[in-house]
């Protein structure tokens, strides 16, 4: 995965490595957003 993210956005070692935890950190982010709505739609 992170020899795609350096080949398609020309990222070094480090960005390719801090893209990926940046993308893994939005996605957690995201998800815990959605718990609280999903838990007053099961009520």
């Amino acid at each position: 995965m992170l020899s795609m993210l350096k080949r398609a956005f020309a990222l070094s070692d480090q960005g390719a490595k801090d893209l990926a935890k940046g993308i893994i950190a939005t996605a957690c982010a995201n998800l815990i957003q959605i718990i609280p709505a999903s838990l007053l739609l099961m009520v």
